[in-house]
């Protein structure tokens, strides 16, 4: 009876001691994950005494966060589980949630998903609302980050139905922004930028500052794959503002990011390395390695487009590396794809072809840059565009000199006219729709 007695007594002092484990780690998580917040980190910053300027002390308090995240991030996930297990939906749905911050910095796909889809089933078993229409935009999040189109629109239009049906104006904007993100993805430029003009409009009603700034930086991605320029620098450039005046570091990066890339469609070189070279300097110093692998792709775009090739094959190699580390195949797809095309460019035809070939098992069929790679293996050596285009130029010199010939200056010097229009009308159309894939 005693054995029986000390044995219970330990097992009810074990789970006191869970409980007390579950509690801390959820007040530990739901403290650090306002780091991720430029809104919440500078207000944090601000009640921080000691030295240092107020963006020192904001860089502080964000490395400390990632810091203890991941240290602590196996038994974050193990207290979470437990919480799970234990039935304790209110703290397990807001536990993923605190979550999300560190694992979409740090690209751990993975645990975001399997701890979201926990959190997913605990809000539903818990008759919470709100909770499983958060949730559901998140997980929507981490599908979209890995090219799984279908699976990312199916969560956030579940995500946006609840939303409405609760009046939650500021959650249905949210929802709508990443519509229109999956739709910029797959090409649907249309949908797209109707989903972000809805999501802007919002935003700007509830007086979301950060939220607007994101639908602007969204909507000046679509207007620059169209060769709206002028409009797409003018939507970054309002929310370059944003997110400086709110201390929104990763979001300044993720802007120069993409203000480089409208400076490299006008060929405006250095201007486009500057924004890159920013927003590298940014995700180092936030240790985002998701962006820090975008932007070096971009730059590896940019050298190859000034014909500096050993550059260009360095920062391919390195963002190469940072997405397989962590397990970001859209991301790997496309850096795979552009080393396709810097060979190709090298007129190193196999290379490209094994590269061109390895992106198409990383890249979603349904992708822009999938349906890009199929058009290059159909036809992969441009040998035989130049032999097309050298027939065609000389059928044009002997009808213009056989007219000029006959002293029919006036029809030869039309047909250079139109044979030079059409030519650059060809060349300005293989320019926007075989353009390398940029990540933005």
């Amino acid at each position: 009876m005693r054995l029986y007695a000390q044995a219970k007594l330990a097992a009810g002092e074990q789970a006191a001691a869970d409980e007390r484990a579950f509690d801390w780690y959820w007040d530990a998580a739901n403290y650090f994950d306002r780091a991720f917040s430029p809104k919440w980190r500078r207000e944090m910053a601000a009640q921080q005494e000691g030295e240092g300027t107020p963006e020192e002390k904001e860089m502080a308090f964000l490395q400390g966060a990632l810091g203890w995240f991941e240290a602590e991030r196996t038994h974050l996930i193990a207290a979470f589980e437990w919480g799970y297990e234990q039935q304790k939906y209110e703290k397990t749905i807001s536990f993923a949630a605190n979550f999300a911050g560190f694992f979409k910095t740090r690209s751990y796909w993975q645990d975001w998903e399997k701890t979201h889809l926990l959190a997913l089933e605990a809000a539903r078993k818990g008759e919470n609302k709100q909770g499983e229409g958060q949730t559901l935009n998140s997980l929507g999040n981490v599908y979209r980050s890995q090219g799984r189109w279908a699976e990312a629109i199916a969560q956030y239009e579940q995500s946006l139905e609840i939303k409405r049906s609760l009046g939650d104006r500021h959650g249905e904007g949210k929802a709508l922004n990443n519509l229109g993100l999956v739709y910029d993805a797959q090409g649907r430029w249309a949908e797209a930028i109707a989903q972000y003009e809805r999501s802007l409009k919002i935003f700007r009603s509830v007086g979301d500052r950060h939220g607007e700034g994101k639908a602007l930086n969204n909507l000046g991605m679509v207007y620059d794959v169209q060769g709206r320029w002028a409009e797409a620098i003018e939507q970054y450039e309002q929310d370059l503002e944003i997110c400086r005046s709110l201390g929104d570091r990763q979001g300044e990066g993720q802007t120069l990011n993409n203000l480089g890339l409208v400076y490299k469609s006008q060929g405006r070189w250095a201007e486009e390395i500057a924004q890159y070279e920013q927003s590298l300097e940014i995700y180092r110093t936030l240790g985002d390695r998701h962006g820090k692998g975008q932007t070096l792709n971009n730059l590896g775009l940019a050298y190859k487009s000034q014909g500096r090739w050993t550059e260009a094959i360095t920062q391919y190699e390195q963002s190469l590396h940072i997405k397989r580390s962590m397990g970001d195949r859209h991301g790997e797809g496309i850096t795979l794809m552009n080393l396709g095309d810097f060979y190709s460019a090298q007129v190193q035809y196999a290379k490209a072809i094994k590269y061109w070939q390895a992106a198409q098992t990383k890249l979603h069929p349904d992708s822009p840059e999938a349906k890009q790679i199929a058009q290059k293996l159909n036809n992969p050596y441009p040998t035989r565009q130049i032999l097309t285009i050298s027939l065609v130029c000389l059928a044009v010199l002997i009808f213009v000199g056989f007219n000029l010939l006959r002293g029919h200056w006036l029809i030869a010097i039309l047909m250079l006219l139109a044979f030079a229009s059409f030519a650059t009308y060809r060349i300005w159309k293989l320019r926007r729709g075989n353009k390398p894939a940029s990540s933005k």
